[in-house]
C-alpha cells in the first residue's frame, strides 16, 4: 500500500504545518514540522531531501495524485536477517501526511464555484485512520479494508455553492493518496491501487469526502515543486493543469476580445501564407500517399490548428545578451525565472496561499547571486500584506540557511549503516529570547556549514586552521576531515560553547569540545548539562587545586591601567577596562567598540593557569588527570599547557620573529602557509601530541 495524506486547519493564508511520511522510498517513518515563511532542508547528498520533496510533490504537484506513475522503487526497503540469509524485505503500503495551518476561515472561492460537489461520510474506526485517545486522527496500521469502501450509514451532498462554507467550518482538511500493491495483478501493469481523498475534522468528528479534483485542493493552496534536475521544456510547458499554463492562459484571456480577435485574424493569415509555402510539398506528399492512404490530410503548422489555444504557442525569450528561449539559458536564470513567474501568477491570478518547494536553488550560482536569489524567496513569502506563501527549500548552501529561523531548519540525515532517513529539528524555548538571540547569531555566521556535518569540533579560535593541517599530517590524506564529513567551528569565545552544543545535540550531529586550560576556571560548567557523571563538587576541586599554585603569583592584571586613566581624564579607568573586557567576552559588542578597546587598552600582563604548575604535586596532579580524563570520554578537550600559543615549537616562534609576524590569528595562519608550501612538516612547527588525540577519537582511530 501506499498512501499520502494531507491535513488542513481552514483558513486563509494556508501553509504545510506537518508532514508525516511512512515508508516512502527512504522515509520509513518520519515525522516533520513546518512554519509559515522560509523553511530549509540540510544534509548532505542521498540523505532523503529529495524524497521529502517528492512526497509533497504527490500530494501538491501539478499532476493529479492518482496519475502519477508508481515504481517498486517508491516504496521503502531494507535489508533484513533471516536465518542468517540477507533478505531485501520491501514494503506493502506508503504513507504521508502533511498538515496544513492557516489563520482566517477563507478559502479560494472562485474555484469551489466550478466544483459540482463532493460525498461526506462519517469515517469508522476500523478503516484507513483511527482515533487516538487524545482525539487526533492518526493512521491504522491494521487497516484491511478496500480504501474506496466508505461507511454508507452516513452520507450528504455538499452542493458547490455550499462548498466555501463547508471548508471554512473545517478544523482540519485532510488529503491523501493511497497506493496499495495489489498482489492479484502483481503480473500486470495495474499491479498498484491508488486513491486519492479528503478527511474533514468537524465539531471533533472525522468526515470522508470524495471525489476530489484540483478545484478543491488549488482553492486551499497552490503549489509549484521544482526538482533538482530541472527540465525546462517541462517547466516551461503550457496545458491547462500547470501553473505555467495556468499563468499564460489567464493572461490571454485577460486582454479585451477586440486584441484577442485581431490576433487571431493575424494568425489565420499566417497560417494561409505557410500553406503557401508548403504548398508544393504537401502535394506532393498526398500524391506519394494516396496510393496507401484513401483518406489523409498533411499540412505544417506554425501555430496551433485552433484559434481556442493559441496561447499555446506563446515562447518565452530571454535576453541577457543575447536573446534565446528561456529554455536554453542556464538553470540559474531559470530558477529565478521560475520563481518570479510563479511569484506573479500566485499575486494576479490566484490570489490565495500558495507554496513554492524547490530543491538545490544554489545550482549553478555564484555566491553573490545566491544571496540575491534567497532574497527573492522572502519577497515570495511576504509578497501580500494579507497572504503569507510558504517556501520550502531543499539545499547543500549555508546561503540559504542564514536569514532562517532555526525552528524553521530541519537536518537531514541517513546513517551510514542504514537506509532509513531520519529527520533532526531544533527544540527552542520561545520564551527564551536571549537563547534565540544567540542561535541566531550562530545562524548568520559562516558556521552554518556545521548543519551539514557528521561530526563537529568546536574550537575558540586558531585552532580552526590548525586542525586540519594535523588531520592531513596523521591521516596522510589531504581534506582529511572533510572525507570524514567533519567541520572544525569556531565559536568565538569560551562562553559560546553551550549554544552551539545545545543545536548539535538536537540536531543529533556528535560533537567534540576543544578548550584552552583556563575553561576549567571560567566556563566549564555551562557544558554540565552534557557531562555524564557530572560533578560541581569535583569541579571545585580542582578549581582550589589550580588556584592554590596559582595564589603566590597574582598579580593586578590593570596596574597599567593608568594609561587610559590618563587618555579618558576619568577616574574609574579600571572599572573600565574590566567592564569592556566582559563585554568582549560575552560578544556583545560592536565591531567599532573592539577596535577602539584594542586601542586604548594598556600592556598588561595575566599570569598564565596551566597544567605544568601542578605537575611536580604527583598527588594533585593525579587528581587533575582523573577529571581531564573523564571529560575526554564525554568528548571535552582541556589544553593542558595553556592555549594555542604555547603548542608552538622554538622553532616557530624563531620563525614569527624574525618575519616579524604577531597577532593570534596571523601567526597561525602564517605557519600552516609554510606547511601547505612544503617548507615544513606540521610536528616541525606545533606539538601536535593532544591535538591528534582529538582527531584521532573523531574520525575513529
Amino acid at each position: 500500500m501506499y498512501f499520502i495524506c494531507l491535513l488542513m486547519w481552514g483558513g486563509f493564508s494556508m501553509y504545510i504545518s506537518e508532514l508525516i511520511v511512512k515508508n516512502y522510498r527512504s522515509l520509513k517513518d518520519v515525522h516533520l514540522k513546518f512554519n509559515r515563511g522560509r523553511n530549509v532542508l540540510v544534509g548532505k547528498n542521498n540523505s532523503g531531501k529529495s524524497n521529502i520533496i517528492k512526497a509533497i510533490d504527490l500530494v501538491l504537484g501539478e499532476k493529479f495524485p492518482t496519475y502519477i506513475k508508481v515504481e517498486e522503487k517508491d516504496f521503502f526497503s531494507e535489508k533484513i536477517v533471516i536465518n542468517g540469509n540477507n533478505i531485501t524485505a520491501s514494503s506493502d503500503y506508503f504513507l504521508i501526511l502533511v498538515k496544513l495551518g492557516g489563520n482566517e476561515s477563507e478559502v479560494n472561492n472562485s474555484l469551489l464555484e466550478k466544483c459540482k460537489g463532493i460525498n461526506v461520510s462519517k469515517d469508522s474506526k476500523r478503516d484507513l485512520f483511527i482515533i487516538s485517545e487524545d482525539g487526533e486522527l492518526i493512521f491504522n496500521p491494521f487497516f484491511t479494508q478496500d480504501v474506496d469502501s466508505f461507511s454508507r450509514y452516513e452520507k450528504e451532498w455538499k452542493n458547490g455553492y455550499k462548498l466555501h462554507d463547508f471548508f471554512s467550518t473545517m478544523k482540519e482538511i485532510c488529503l491523501y493518496l493511497y497506493v496499495e500493491k495489489d498482489k492479484e495483478t502483481l503480473d500486470h501493469d495495474s499491479k498498484y491501487k491508488k486513491t486519492y481523498g479528503m478527511i474533514v475534522r468537524k465539531d471533533d468528528v472525522y468526515f470522508r469526502c470524495w471525489p476530489i479534483n484540483n478545484n478543491i485542493r488549488d482553492a486551499l493552496i497552490t503549489s509549484a515543486i521544482l526538482p533538482a534536475f530541472r527540465d525546462p521544456q517541462t517547466q516551461f510547458k503550457i496545458n491547462d493543469w500547470s501553473w505555467y499554463g495556468k499563468l499564460i492562459k489567464s493572461i490571454w484571456e485577460e486582454k479585451s476580445h477586440t486584441i484577442r480577435t485581431d490576433i487571431e485574424d493575424n494568425v489565420k493569415n499566417i497560417r494561409d501564407l505557410s500553406n503557401q509555402v508548403f504548398e508544393q510539398a504537401i502535394s506532393d506528399l498526398k500524391e506519394k500517399l494516396s496510393e496507401v492512404i484513401y483518406h489523409h490530410s498533411v499540412s505544417f503548422q506554425l501555430l496551433p490548428n485552433t484559434k481556442d489555444d493559441i496561447y499555446k504557442g506563446v515562447n518565452l525569450l530571454v535576453d541577457d545578451g543575447i536573446e534565446s528561449l528561456a529554455s536554453d539559458k542556464g538553470a540559474g536564470i531559470q530558477s529565478a525565472l521560475i520563481i518570479g513567474l510563479f511569484s506573479y501568477y500566485c499575486r494576479k491570478f490566484h490570489k490565495n496561499s500558495s507554496l513554492l518547494a524547490i530543491e538545490e536553488p544554489e545550482l549553478y550560482l555564484h555566491p553573490h547571486a545566491r544571496r540575491v536569489l534567497s532574497s527573492k524567496f522572502d519577497e515570495f513569502v511576504n509578497q501580500n500584506k494579507t497572504i503569507q506563501n510558504q517556501v520550502i527549500i531543499a539545499t547543500h548552501s549555508p546561503e540559504f540557511i542564514r536569514n532562517t529561523e532555526i525552528n524553521n531548519i530541519t537536518v537531514v540525515r541517513k546513517p551510514i549503516t542504514s537506509s532509513n532517513t531520519i529527520v533532526k529539528q531544533v527544540i527552542i524555548n520561545e520564551e527564551n529570547s536571549k537563547e534565540i538571540q544567540k542561535i541566531k547569531q550562530v545562524l548568520w555566521s559562516k558556521n552554518a556549514e556545521m548543519f551539514f556535518a557528521d561530526k563537529v569540533i568546536l574550537v575558540e579560535g586558531g585552532e580552526e586552521y590548525l586542525l586540519p593541517a594535523i588531520a592531513n599530517k596523521l591521516l596522510k590524506k589531504d581534506n582529511a576531515l572533510d572525507f570524514h564529513n567533519i567541520s572544525v567551528i569556531r565559536v568565538g569565545g569560551k562562553r559560546q560553547f553551550n549554544i552551539y552544543i545545545k543545536i548539535l545535540r538536537d540536531l543529533g550531529i556528535d560533537f567534540f569540545v576543544l578548550a584552552d586550560f583556563d575553561f576549567i576556571m571560567s566556563g566549564l560548567e555551562d557544558l554540565k548539562d552534557y557531562i555524564q557523571e557530572y560533578s560541581a563538587e569535583e569541579l571545585s576541586r580542582v578549581r582550589e587545586i589550580i588556584n592554590s599554585f596559582m595564589i603566590s603569583q597574582e598579580e593586578d592584571p590593570y596596574r597599567n591601567s593608568k594609561e587610559i586613566k590618563r587618555k579618558f581624564e576619568t577616574g574609574v579607568a579600571k572599572q573600565l577596562c574590566i567592564l569592556l573586557d566582559d563585554m568582549c567576552e560575552k560578544r556583545e559588542y560592536k565591531e567599532e567598540l573592539k577596535k577602539l578597546w584594542e586601542e586604548f587598552r594598556p600592556s598588561i600582563t595575566k599570569k598564565k593557569i596551566n597544567y605544568s604548575s601542578i605537575e611536580h604535586d604527583s598527588e594533585a596532579k593525579n587528581f587533575i588527570d582523573n577529571f581531564l580524563e573523564k571529560l575526554k570520554e564525554n568528548n571535552v578537550y582541556i589544553l593542558k599547557y595553556g592555549e594555542l600559543e604555547d603548542y608552538r615549537t622554538e622553532l616557530a616562534i624563531k620563525i614569527l620573529h624574525e618575519q616579524r609576524v604577531s597577532g593570534k590569528e596571523l601567526s597561525v595562519l602564517k605557519l600552516i602557509e609554510l606547511v601547505n608550501q612544503n617548507d615544513y612538516e606540521i610536528d616541525d612547527l606545533f606539538i601536535i601530541g593532544e591535538y591528534g588525540e582529538l582527531i584521532k577519537k573523531a574520525v575513529g582511530l
